[in-house]
């Protein structure tokens, strides 16, 4: 299923790691540590690849204490979290999850988290619920004062938020959210 190996020009290594070639870079790293690593395929015997493929690889896939697999509802709900305060931040959501690496958390937004958000009315981007309806009104307290948009009206009850998705994510937390989908 992956994609073939071959060399460059250059005599480089591309495609599919083998498990020769990770035995390979592991060891060297186990004796000398994670230095420059552009100087790694000089210095690592046998091992033909470029310096940003070994980085790669060592930090998506070799290294210790990497969580491979099926993400917990919990994981998911906290990649939710993270994504609507960060955005597609992807390093930055991965140091607020044990042992996830970016790569996987990306790709796991992209292929379920992104859908599954949609399909239970919120908009993977902004967070915000997707409403068919042609106008809606929301009311926002902030501080103390209130505001309103036209439309049909739909009280919101966050204190401190004026994006709904601040208000999702604080049910979210709060256990009070039954379905993502917010009544019409």
């Amino acid at each position: 299923m992956g994609r073939k190996t071959w060399f460059d020009d250059d005599g480089m290594k591309k495609g599919e790691w083998t498990a020769e070639e990770d035995e390979k870079l592991i060891a060297y790293i186990n004796e000398h540590g994670m230095c420059d690593w552009r100087s790694i395929p000089k210095r690592a015997v046998g091992l033909r690849r470029c310096g940003k493929s070994c980085r790669l690889r060592w930090l998506n896939y070799l290294r210790p204490g990497i969580k491979r697999g099926k993400f917990t509802p919990q994981e998911e709900e906290k990649i939710i979290k993270l994504h609507a305060v960060l955005g597609n931040r992807w390093a930055s959501i991965a140091k607020h999850m044990e042992n996830r690496t970016d790569n996987d958390i990306k790709n796991h937004w992209n292929s379920c988290l992104k859908k599954k958000l949609s399909r239970n009315g919120i908009d993977p981007m902004t967070h915000e619920p997707i409403n068919n309806n042609l106008t809606v009104t929301t009311t926002y307290v902030e501080c103390g004062s209130s505001s309103t948009t036209t439309g049909p009206t739909t009280e919101s009850h966050c204190s401190s938020a004026p994006s709904g998705s601040a208000c999702l994510l604080n049910k979210l937390a709060a256990g009070s959210v039954k379905s993502l989908r917010r009544p019409c």
